[in-house]
């Protein structure tokens, strides 16, 4: 297997391991929890409470290592920027449903045409 791939993937994986266990119990002091609906599926109420954003901790693991090759690997920027800019994306309808109180977070077509303002910013940029 090309170490080229294999090096970066580990970093990121430490770097996730190192993070998860600092970000998972500040998220859970900042009561970072999941809200379900109670009209629902009854099943899902389990899930209230459970620490919300944890992709903070993979998205900062893809983007502190992709800083180390981005000198060798141009190319990474674009696609850093769409991971970024989806990760906010997730972030901002992950905030929404904490602060707000609810289980919808971002409407489906706000989360929609940000995702395309986003693609579309990738795609004339690339």
């Amino acid at each position: 297997m090309n170490s080229h791939v294999v090096i970066p993937v580990l970093i990121a994986f430490v770097i996730s391991l190192v993070l998860g266990p600092v970000v998972i119990p500040f998220l859970r002091r900042l009561k970072m929890g999941q809200t379900e609906r109670v009209e629902g599926v009854q099943s899902h109420l389990k899930k209230a409470g459970t620490p919300t954003m944890g992709g903070i901790i993979i998205l900062a693991a893809v983007v502190i290592t992709s800083l180390f090759y981005v000198k060798d690997y141009p190319k990474i920027i674009p696609v850093l920027f769409l991971t970024v800019g989806f990760g906010l994306i997730g972030f901002l309808d992950d905030y929404l449903k904490v602060v707000m109180k609810r289980s919808d977070g971002l409407f489906p077509m706000q989360k929609m045409a940000l995702q395309i303002v986003v693609t579309a910013i990738f795609a004339f940029t690339s």
